[in-house]
Parts: structure tokens; sequence; C-alpha cells
């Protein structure tokens, strides 16, 4: 019995990943593929509200944020992405006894493998990205996740929207290092710079 449970065992980290990645359910697929690609490529690490956000944000419909679907529980992402993903606590800035939650890739091979031209070769293939694709997704969820605001942010918005600091602060990231951007994007772009956007100040 133990001999013959061992054999089944995944023998390479590439058959494990794939095994996690097609244990994921079809309900849940979209928000784990969501949530790995802002993990794999954000600027800087994400707080579990945070992530709870970017699992709403979808840049192949417009608007690209869906309120709806945002993780009601902000732990829910660790359900979802089972031991893909880690959750850290980390002093914040300019404070010296509170301490944020963040959630990370559970080690730099899950993000090596995700890119990986092996990852296409398997079953989960249609988890496998592109890192400028990713980018630009992360570029138009960032931009139209802002242009929700119908006023300047505020200090007190940065702190009731979890995901609107981060877009701010690096939408111009994910520009720098998104290619060949169409020109539907572009005029996204433009548009959240015109004076005539009401959320954001360059």
């Amino acid at each position: 019995m133990l001999r013959e449970s061992l054999a089944t065992l995944p023998q390479t980290l590439d058959q494990t990943y794939d095994r996690i990645l097609l244990a994921i359910s079809k309900q849940d697929r979209k928000y784990a593929m969501r949530i790995l690609q802002w993990l794999a490529f954000s600027t800087q690490p994400l707080s579990v509200k945070e992530v709870a956000k970017a699992a709403a944000v979808d840049p192949a419909r417009s608007p690209a944020f869906h309120r709806d679907e945002v993780l009601e529980d902000p732990l829910e992402a660790l359900s979802i992405c089972s031991s893909l993903v880690t959750i850290k606590t980390s002093e914040e800035a300019g404070t010296s006894q509170s301490s944020q939650k963040t959630i990370a890739l559970a080690h730099y091979s899950v993000h090596k493998y995700l890119v990986s031209d092996r990852i296409q070769q398997g079953q989960a293939q249609h988890y496998g990205m592109q890192e400028v694709e990713c980018h630009t997704a992360m570029l138009k969820g960032s931009i139209e996740y802002l242009n929700q605001f119908q006023h300047p942010l505020l200090t007190r918005d940065l702190k009731t929207y979890a995901l609107a600091r981060y877009a701010a602060e690096f939408w111009s990231s994910h520009f720098q290092k998104a290619n060949k951007l169409s020109n539907k994007l572009n005029q996204l772009v433009l548009s959240l710079l015109s004076e005539e956007s009401p959320a954001y100040y360059a």
C-alpha cells in the first residue's frame, strides 16, 4: 500500500506544481490566474486586501474591475491557490508596532515555472504566463481601477480602496515593462493623465 502511494507522488517540482494547479476548481480558476499573475509581476509585495481586490480585475472586459468579484475574505486567496502562495507579516513603513499581512508566491521556482516553456507542454498550460502580456494586463487593470473614482484620490480613499495606492504608484512601472500597446490602451493611459481625469494626480 505504501509503495503504491509513493509511486503516485510527483517526482519533480514541475509535476508538483502541475498537480496543484490542476486541483484548483473550475469555479476558482479565473481567480487563481489573476492572483498568481499579480503576485508574479507586482512591483512590490501585495497586502491580503490588495490581492482580494486584484482577484476582481479582468483586463479582458471593460470595466476591468468588478466589485462583485472581490474576495469577501481576503485570506481566501490562500485556499484558492493552495501551497503555491504563502502569507507573510511585515512591519509597515514608519511604524514600530503595527504590521501588515502580505501574500507572495511560496517560492521563486513557482514564478519560474509559470513563465517557463515547460508549463506550456503540460495539462496546466492555461496557467502559463508571458511577462509582457502580464504587465500589459496589470497596466490596464490599474488604470481602470483608478478610473472608477469620480474625485481626486484622498488619503482616506487609499485606506478604504485597497488597490488604489498600488495602482496610483505603480501603473507607470507596468507601462514601462509592457510593449507595443494597442491604440485603445494608449488612449486609456492618456485619459488617466488628462486634466479631465478626476481621480489621478501625476
